[in-house]
């Protein structure tokens, strides 16, 4: 079992990211987001992690909370956070709404097959 501890009275619960294109390693800061199916990143991370347009796999549309949205379907090699590391991870490029600090949408794709726990009491998260 792998226990991340969070800050419980954010608003948001974050998560360190790195995100590997052959020899680069990028790190990020992500929301843990249970009510996001794929995984999205924001188009300048993605970049900054050497990935372009030659990446993308196709055109996608998406719902969000409020509305449909498209955005770019792209493979991402390795990503690495909660203490699991994922491989050729299909994921979302899409530019988050203005004044979304972050680096992008950790996404429940990421976490399937395992069981996740939230502990907003003790600021706890449990995967196993």
């Amino acid at each position: 079992m792998i226990e991340i501890p969070f800050d419980r009275k954010a608003k948001l619960i974050l998560v360190e990211v790195s995100i590997k294109k052959d020899d680069i390693i990028v790190d990020g800061v992500f929301v843990l987001d249970t009510g996001c199916t794929t995984t999205v990143i924001q188009p300048d991370f993605l970049e900054r992690c050497k990935y372009s347009k030659d990446d993308i796999i196709e055109k996608t549309s998406f719902t969000t909370g409020s509305q449909r949205e498209k955005g770019d379907l792209m493979k991402v090699r390795t990503i690495k956070a909660l203490g699991l590391i994922r491989r050729n991870v299909n994921v979302i490029s899409y530019k988050l709404p203005p004044g979304f600090q972050f680096d992008g949408l950790l996404g429940v794709d990421f976490i399937r097959n395992k069981d996740l726990l939230i502990s907003y009491r003790k600021g706890i998260l449990k995967l196993e």
